[in-house]
């Protein structure tokens, strides 16, 4: 495992611990109570179906006769369809059992390497991934539409930007997809940029766990560009990839398991608490990191009061 995988997963274990200012750090339940050894992903002689592997050789070096007629008895977790061990990373899901598969979940999901199953859709349906190359650029899967990386790639620009980028792509439980609308005329759209997440037949947001099943996330390009050029407007004289990407991480925002509850109680959310508002947090820690020592775009929020308590 390399030094940044340890560092992602840590990082998720102490997000959703809730004794880490306490210091401690809960171990997982496992069957045997911490007896035996429960977690096998680092075994070097490992038993995949009938071929026995070894894991550092990366070779077949044995083979296993197996039992198919008296299967439910000998208990063989690949012909009964039973996990024997939990899942090695676990810890990083702590409202999951350690024993579940793609979160009970494997028409929407699939887990072919035992890691966790990660969600933005792409072209394809399948997950849109990237990568930093040491030059600076980024690389995308060829899955990506331009629009993910249209959005994507303004997201980069900055620290929040890329964490919620990240929240995004790293998802377990909402899938989320990203368009572009260029063709809804300013005066028609609802805003820069809206989540909308997937509803149930009586026209409420599908909600599980706390968080959406599925968001479509629309940029609003028309009303970007033409709302943008007013003196009024909080985006006045900003770039158009600090715009997407300001209202990326707004956007993204709205995700979180805290704002659902909050955006269902007060769907206005003007009349929201700023200091509770994570949206316009996110998105003024965006620009704020975007412009750097540049303050000018601060006094168009002072205006409208949306940096008190921020």
């Amino acid at each position: 495992m390399s030094e940044k995988e340890k560092a992602r997963r840590e990082k998720n274990i102490q997000a959703g611990n809730p004794f880490k200012r306490f210091g401690y750090k809960p171990k997982i339940a496992t069957l045997s109570k911490g007896k035996y050894l429960e977690f096998h992903d680092l075994d070097t002689i490992m038993k995949i179906g009938s071929f026995v592997f070894n894991t550092r050789q990366k070779k077949i070096i044995g083979y296993v006769n197996l039992d198919t007629v008296h299967s439910e008895a000998i208990l063989n977790p690949q012909l009964i369809s039973r996990w024997f061990s939990p899942d090695p990373l676990s810890e990083e899901y702590p409202s999951w059992s350690p024993y579940n598969f793609t979160m009970n979940n494997p028409i929407r999901f699939i887990d072919p390497d035992g890691k966790a199953p990660e969600w933005i859709v792409g072209t394809d349906g399948k997950k849109v991934t990237y990568t930093k190359n040491k030059d600076g650029s980024i690389t995308w899967s060829s899955n990506a539409s331009d629009d993910v990386k249209t959005i994507g790639n303004a997201m980069l620009k900055t620290e929040q930007g890329t964490e919620s980028l990240d929240n995004w792509i790293n998802s377990t439980e909402t899938a989320y997809v990203i368009k572009i609308d260029r063709n809804t005329p300013a005066k028609d759209a609802p805003g820069y940029a809206e989540s909308d997440p997937s509803k149930d037949s009586k026209g409420n947001n599908i909600i599980k766990n706390g968080v959406y099943e599925k968001v479509i996330v629309i940029f609003y390009d028309n009303a970007i560009k033409e709302w943008s050029q007013d003196e009024r407007s909080r985006f006045f004289g900003a770039s158009l990839t600090e715009i997407y990407g300001a209202n990326a991480s707004h956007e993204e925002g709205h995700s979180r398991p805290s704002q659902i509850v909050l955006d269902k109680k007060h769907p206005n959310e003007k009349s929201q608490n700023p200091s509770k508002n994570i949206p316009m947090y996110n998105e003024i820690r965006y620009r704020d990191q975007y412009n750097k020592n540049d303050d000018s775009w601060k006094e168009l929020y002072k205006r409208n009061k949306r940096l008190k308590n921020f």
